[in-house]
């Protein structure tokens, strides 16, 4: 069961990641390769 959770906590985070990545790009345009793999770094 922890092996499921862990997955889907995975899956998750990278979700909200993506999201996050959506709205920058929406409201700035583009984002840097720098804030890239800060907002890769967050973890929830």
């Amino acid at each position: 069961m922890e092996i499921v959770t862990s997955w889907m906590e995975k899956g998750i985070e990278q979700g909200e990641q993506k999201i996050v990545k959506k709205l920058l790009k929406r409201r700035f345009n583009q984002i840097t390769p720098t804030i890239e793999s800060r907002i890769n770094g967050l973890s929830s």
